[in-house]
């Protein structure tokens, strides 16, 4: 488990090093504030992923590590849905319906950071080289919830671009990114799914789950 945790967020340090060289390479072509954001949530989930790898290697406090990648990667995530709610917000005509709801799992992802300082707050601790974290149930049901909403009204406001350039232009201008993050809404479905299942069946005291699975 332990070897299996390491390469897996290894793996996930190569990925976001390589979305950071990208996207810092045309942030620095374009110098556009959204392409400015996504090298921030690109690079952010470097540093993170490093945190996380580090302390397998070096005496660390998990409780440091763990409310460091709390912080970390909400904040990508808020840098992320933010990009693609501008996204939805421009491509459905810039509908005040899409910049009001959407802004709502903004805020719910605000909430999230503050509830696991606070009401929601887990306990960490190292045991065989790695962080281990017991995560309070209602904390990863309303952290699911808070994704899966914003997935879901992302996704149908894409589809929304997508049938509306097919039924003006027969085909999908503007690139298939609508469609890329359709796919990816369905992989992270399956990921939080894998993640609730985990979490009810496991042995141990209070849903005990390794954050860099998690990760």
């Amino acid at each position: 488990d332990v070897t299996f945790s390491i390469v897996f967020v290894s793996i996930g340090m190569s990925c976001f090093v390589w979305q950071t060289i990208e996207s810092g390479w045309i942030f620095h072509k374009s110098h556009k504030p959204l392409h400015g954001i996504v090298f921030a949530q690109a690079f952010l989930g470097v540093v993170v992923t490093f945190v996380t790898l580090l302390t397998s290697f070096v005496e660390i406090s998990c409780t440091f590590r763990l409310l460091f990648s709390v912080v970390g990667v909400n904040l990508g995530d808020f840098c992320l849905q933010y990009v693609l709610l501008c996204k939805a917000y421009i491509g459905n005509q810039r509908s005040k319906i899409v910049l009001f709801f959407g802004a709502l799992p903004l805020l719910g992802i605000l909430i999230v950071i503050i509830l696991n300082f606070t009401l929601s707050r887990s306990e960490s601790y190292y045991d065989n080289g790695v962080c281990i974290t017991n995560y309070p149930l209602y904390g990863v049901i309303i952290k699911t919830a808070v994704d899966s909403i914003s997935n879901t009204m992302l996704s149908y406001w894409f589809i929304l671009v997508i049938y509306r350039q097919y039924k003006l232009f027969g085909t999908i201008m503007g690139g298939s990114s609508p469609i890329i993050y359709t796919i990816d809404w369905y992989l992270s479905s399956y990921l939080i799914i894998k993640q609730l299942k985990y979490v009810k069946e496991s042995p141990d005291a209070d849903n005990r789950a390794s954050d860099e699975e998690n990760q």
